[in-house]
């Protein structure tokens, strides 16, 4: 779930976040029992669904590629079923 609760002072420096970027909160990824076919804000029409490649970094700012991380990112994939 999201959580607000550590320093944005510690938290721009583990992820090297540039200045001009203030977090209000992070996202903890976990295991989950299931996903909807189409995600909340999409239902409701308020935004469609993003590419994963275009909104998710890994581990700092803007670090876009890391080989480790292709296991979780297809089964994400696989499990949404994003192109």
């Amino acid at each position: 779930g999201w959580v607000s609760i550590v320093s944005n002072d510690v938290l721009k420096e583990q992820l090297d976040l540039p200045e001009h970027i203030v977090p209000v909160a992070y996202l903890c990824l976990g295991h989950v029992t299931n996903f909807e076919v189409k995600p909340d804000l999409e239902r409701s029409g308020w935004l469609p669904r993003l590419e994963l490649k275009d909104v998710v970094y890994y581990e700092k700012w803007e670090r876009k590629e890391d080989e480790s991380w292709n296991v979780i990112q297809e089964m994400i994939k696989s499990n949404l079923n994003y192109a």
